[in-house]
């Protein structure tokens, strides 16, 4: 239901319903792959998957969109079971210390004023939340991820767009992920295939399927 209160939602809070987690293509930049790669000691094709778009609609003009060939493809997260592979049985995030800024950040829609702060929030509607109004998040903290996530993910569009200039018969799967700088130039082995005043993006990407773990303000 909709709030009269534009800021009403810094009530909310996470019951870990883990549903975020399900279901849901969660897009990464090189940036959470450094990240989640330091602090589990997993090597990054141990839990990047490359979404195609036979598998989820991808518009041409999604800048997280990464060419191989002739198809197109989003760098996100692997699954396990129809989940988050880093969902664990208790729908509570096993790397959450390490997780996507995007994670962090839902499920919050931001939109701040032209001084930079908090001015208006709504939810993402990519899947349903079973949350709470009993919690209390920080305007501060939630401006800052809003600053984090913007960054990381101009600094990767830019990346990708370099990426869909290159030849055609070099952009492979490991190939990408040399060209982004999380997989070593010496390894030439197989890689698994598996949202005046401005509104912040929300989360990495403008895409419909885009999502999350358990967040900040769990």
């Amino acid at each position: 239901m909709p709030f009269k209160d534009p800021l009403a939602l810094l009530k909310f809070r996470c019951t870990s319903c883990g549903n975020c987690c399900k279901g849901t293509a969660v897009y990464i930049t090189p940036m959470d792959v450094h990240r989640i790669a330091d602090g589990t000691g997993k090597e990054p094709r141990e839990f990047i998957r490359f979404f195609y778009d036979t598998f989820l609609p991808i518009s041409k003009r999604d800048t997280f969109a990464a060419r191989f060939g002739k198809r197109m493809a989003v760098m996100g997260l692997k699954w396990k079971s129809g989940r988050c592979m880093f969902l664990g049985k208790n729908n509570m995030c096993i790397i959450y210390d390490h997780r996507p800024v995007t994670c962090r950040q839902h499920p919050f829609n931001v939109t701040l004023s032209d001084t930079g702060a908090v001015e208006r929030l709504s939810l993402s509607r990519i899947v349903p939340c079973l949350y709470e109004m009993d919690g209390k998040v920080n305007k501060r903290h939630l401006s800052n991820l809003l600053h984090w996530n913007d960054k990381q993910t101009v600094a990767y569009e830019k990346i990708v767009k370099a990426w869909n200039k290159t030849n055609l018969k070099v952009q492979t799967r490991n190939a990408f992920l040399r060209f982004i700088g999380v997989l070593s130039s010496s390894d030439r082995s197989r890689c698994v295939n598996t949202s005046h005043k401005k509104p912040g993006r929300g989360s990495l990407a403008s895409s419909p399927v885009l999502t999350n773990g358990s967040g900040d303000f769990g």
